[in-house]
């Protein structure tokens, strides 16, 4: 898996790029299912942090 940063934010192995939310998700969901499950659960954890 890649992180970037040394954090757990989620890179996209397609693009390259460090990404968020939902819509990553679903386009990781298709290529990379693990990764789809970590940015879901990433992302739920950020919001009920600083929602």
């Amino acid at each position: 898996m890649s992180f970037a940063g040394g954090t757990d934010d989620i890179v996209d192995p397609l693009t390259g790029h460090v990404a968020y939310g939902a819509n990553l998700s679903k386009s990781l969901a298709r290529h990379n299912p693990d990764l789809a499950i970590m940015n879901a659960e990433n992302y739920g954890f950020y919001i009920s942090e600083f929602k």
